[in-house]
Parts: C-alpha cells; sequence; structure tokens
C-alpha cells in the first residue's frame, strides 16, 4: 500500500489490501525518541531485559549487521541468551528464525534476515522434530527413519501446543525496532512479524536524533525542542505528533526515490521507442519478407542524402561552388560504380530535382543490370565451366537476389545497432553534465538519442547501399577468373 502511488502512475495497476484471515489485535506502541544513539541502545536492552523477565519472546530488529553485533554484545554484558540473525549464518537461520517464538526466546535479526519462515509462538513442531534427528545423526536412509521422524515430531508437537497457550497468556511476541528505515514497508513488514493469525504481539519503534533519517529529515526541529525543555539524555520523548512528522520524512524519502525510478523508466522508453521501431524492420528482413521496395527506397533516398550535402533544393545552379560538385560527383562514384561516367560538367547548370531524377533513375537502372549480370553469371558462367553443376531450377531475382538482399541488410543492420547501443550508453553516462548549463538532461539526452538513431539509420541505408552495389565488381572479378581459366584449360 505504501507503494501505491508508483503502482498506479507507472504500471497502471490498482492496489487492494486483502484483509487479515483472523482479527489482528496487534499493539503498536508509540514510538520513543532518545537524544543520541548510545541512550537508544541502552534503552532498547532495558526493555528487552524488562519483558525477557516476563517469559515473552522478543524480536529484535536492526538495520546493519553492525548495529546487530552492537545490540548483541550489549545483552551479553546483562547476560541475556540469545540468537543472532544477521545473514552469517545463513544455513541455521531457517531454525532460529522458526524458533523465535518459544518462552523467554530473544532473537536479534537485520531486517532481511529470516523473512520466509513464520514465528510460531511456543515454538514450530516440524524444525524443532528436524533438529531433534539431526542432532541424533539419523537421517532419510536409516530403515526406521519415518517412525522416529513421527515420534519426534509428536514429542515437538506437545511441547509446543504446551509452550503456545503459555506465550498467548503472556501477550505473545514482542518485536523491537531500533530505527526507522526510509522506506515505510520495511518498518511494515518487521511489525507483521508480531500478532500473524489471530495472535496477540505488540511492537515498538526506539529512535535517537542521531539515527540518518532523523538527522537528514526534521532532527534538528526537534532537538531545540527537547534542548528548550531541558530533557535529559536518558529520558524519552512519546508524541504522535513527532511520529507523524518522521513518518512525513520517510514518505519524502520514498517520493524521492520513485523520482529516481521514475526517470530511470522516462530514459529507458525513449530507448524501448527505439527499439521498437527498430526491431519491427529487423523482423521484417529476419522472417524472409521481400525487401526489394526496401533497397530501391534506399537508393533513391541516399541519392537525396548526397545531393543534398553539397547543393540544395531551389537554390540557383549560378550558386553552386565548383568544388563541391566535385565531390559531389565523387561521392556518387564511390556508392555507385556503375556511374562513374558521370562528370562535373553533367551536373552544373541544373537544378536541384532535374539532377536528383537523373541521378536516381541512373542508380536504379543500374542496380537492374546489377541483378541481371548476377543471376546471368550464375546461370551461364559457371554451368559453362563447370558441366557438374545443375541447379534444381534456374536462378531468377525472387530465389537468389532477394536472399542476398536480406542477408546483407540483416549483416548490416546488426552491426549498426550494436554501436548504436554503444553510442547510447557513453550519452547516458555524460547527459548529466548538461545540467550544469541549465538544461534538462532528459530532454537533451531525448535529443542526442533521437540523432543518434537517426544517423544509424543513414550509416545502415549508406553501407546497404554500397554494398549491394559493390556485388558488381565480385562478380566481374569471378568472371574474369573462370575466362581466365577457361583459356589455360
Amino acid at each position: 500500500m505504501t507503494e501505491e502511488a508508483e503502482f498506479g502512475k507507472i504500471y497502471n495497476l490498482e492496489v487492494t489490501v486483502i484483509p487479515t484471515n483472523m482479527p489482528d489485535i496487534r499493539i503498536n506502541y508509540p514510538d520513543k525518541i532518545y537524544k543520541n544513539e548510545k541512550q537508544k541502545f541502552l534503552a532498547v536492552v532495558d526493555e528487552i531485559a524488562e519483558i525477557h523477565s516476563t517469559g515473552r519472546p522478543i524480536l529484535v530488529g536492526t538495520i546493519s549487521i553492525e548495529k546487530s553485533e552492537l545490540v548483541s554484545e550489549l545483552l551479553k554484558q546483562r547476560g541475556i541468551k540469545h540468537n543472532v540473525l544477521n545473514a552469517k549464518q545463513h544455513e541455521k537461520e531457517a531454525y532460529i528464525i522458526a524458533q523465535a517464538g518459544r518462552i523467554g526466546a530473544v532473537t536479534i535479526a537485520t531486517n532481511m534476515a529470516g523473512r520466509g519462515t513464520d514465528i510460531l509462538l511456543g515454538g514450530n513442531a516440524e524444525y524443532m522434530a528436524k533438529e531433534e534427528l539431526d542432532a541424533r545423526g539419523i537421517t532419510p536412509d536409516d530403515p526406521n527413519y519415518n517412525v522416529i521422524k513421527n515420534d519426534a515430531l509428536n514429542q515437538a508437537m506437545a511441547i509446543t501446543e504446551e509452550e503456545h497457550k503459555k506465550v498467548v497468556a503472556l501477550g505473545g511476541l514482542h518485536v523491537i525496532g531500533t530505527e526507522r528505515h526510509e522506506s515505510r514497508r520495511i518498518d511494515n513488514q518487521l511489525r507483521g512479524r508480531a500478532a500473524r493469525q489471530g495472535d496477540p504481539g505488540s511492537t515498538r519503534f526506539f529512535l535517537s536524533l542521531e539515527d540518518n533519517l532523523m538527522r537528514i529529515f526534521g532532527g534538528d526541529k526537534i532537538t531545540a525542542v527537547m534542548n528548550m525543555l531541558n530533557v535529559e539524555e536518558n529520558m524519552a520523548i512519546e508524541n504522535k505528533l513527532i511520529t507523524k512528522q518522521i513518518e512525513s520524512a520517510q514518505k519524502k524519502v520514498e517520493t524521492y526515490h520513485f523520482d529516481i525510478r521514475k526517470h530511470v523508466l522516462e530514459y529507458d522508453d525513449v530507448m524501448n521507442v527505439q527499439r521498437e521501431k527498430f526491431y519491427a524492420q529487423r523482423r521484417k528482413v529476419l522472417f524472409g519478407q521481400d525487401v526489394s521496395e526496401d533497397i530501391l527506397y534506399m537508393i533513391e533516398k541516399e541519392t537525396e542524402r548526397i545531393l543534398g550535402s553539397y547543393i540544395a533544393p531551389g537554390m540557383n545552379p549560378d550558386e553552386y561552388v565548383y568544388e563541391d560538385l566535385e565531390t559531389m560527383v565523387k561521392e556518387i562514384h564511390s556508392t555507385f560504380p556503375q556511374l562513374s561516367g558521370i562528370g562535373v560538367k553533367d551536373v552544373q547548370g541544373i537544378k536541384f530535382e532535374t539532377i536528383y531524377e537523373k541521378i536516381k533513375d541512373l542508380a536504379l537502372d543500374a542496380y537492374k543490370t546489377h541483378e541481371a549480370a548476377l543471376i546471368n553469371f550464375y546461370n551461364s558462367v559457371l554451368s559453362k565451366y563447370d558441366p557438374n553443376f545443375r541447379p534444381q531450377q534456374p536462378f531468377t531475382s525472387d530465389n537468389m537476389v532477394r536472399g542476398l538482399e536480406r542477408d546483407i541488410l540483416l549483416k548490416i543492420i546488426d552491426a549498426k545497432w550494436i554501436d548504436h547501443l554503444n553510442n547510447i550508453d557513453i550519452v547516458r553516462d555524460s547527459i548529466g553534465l548538461r545540467a550544469y548549463g541549465q538544461k534538462d538532461p532528459l530532454i537533451e539526452y531525448k535529443k542526442e538519442a533521437y540523432n543518434l538513431f537517426n544517423n544509424m539509420m543513414f550509416d545502415i541505408q549508406r553501407e546497404t547501399v554500397k554494398y549491394l552495389f559493390r556485388m558488381k565488381f565480385g562478380i566481374q572479378i569471378m568472371n574474369d577468373t573462370v575466362e581466365e581459366m577457361g583459356d589455360e584449360q
């Protein structure tokens, strides 16, 4: 319930409280607040000693291993027998926590330790029987294992049922929290160890003004009040108003962490949109769909990109820079080797639209010629020089060239996507520095990610077109090689 707002805003999920199986009769005593941490822990030990003398079982929750060992040391000085659960003895944790409800039991646990095992008042008969069998060295391999196990279980149940009645009469398990956690949920989980399934129980938290939560949120105000009232160090304050203030501080911390997670999600959403678009296109290639229309579109767009890098639509031909035209023609030759006959004189004094239509049509025609040459090579050249070459059916654009287009495109988009993910990680790691320039890092990240994605798509387009047109040279080399072999033979 404490995270209801987050579930609603991020996941669009409602949170509902399931009623307890049995009425909850747990008593949650007001927090006790001390000036310093030393007095707080001394007070915790005093309360343990007082309640322990009645025989009630006690569970002490700490926020760290260090604090659990501190409480343990203080209890040793007072001669109070106890168990410590701090994840150092994880093999024994289930055994220890299972018996934390027995008469006179004192268990110290970090908040995460021992969870998943119910604390049954009077003890857990099954664990008690298992411990008895382990102590006697009896294993499931023993031929009388089941008989011995049932006897041990019956004896354990007789003990736990008797102790359960006594513990209930004493008031059930008492839970002591030695510090408020940043999250109310964890405090509630600790409280929930007591008074389960209709059993009685009670809880109390001990705080000090030196605790992290108190120090960060409102500790100074409470300290000023305590000093004004001349409150002694060993005197505790119990005030519902202060308890509400502490809960308010916890809500602030939870909101802060929620904002961080929400911010991270917003960053992830940027990549998620790109991922969905990218993989939709990749699936089309991967599942063998015809991408010839996409290839032709890429040729047209690559032509437009090359021309647009040097001259602009609507630009007066008299404004063209000769050196730019030279560089543009070189790039056309590099991308479309079959158009090597085009020179600067063919683009001088001509409007952008006319040049574009001319180069585009020549490029598309060159690609069709390239397809025909490729098919002819496999159908005639190989069979001419290799008498054993007998294809099951003649090669065509559909059964050969389309497959080559898919393979080439898939290889290129996979390589470029890997590079894109690396680039995005670099941008994300450094984008926070934009805040120093009074810019919103998230907005800047969206801009950078958008530009990187567009650049990746241009790179895929450019490399795919170049690779496909250069296949012609591979065919020509193979042709020349086969002809040389024929001449030699």
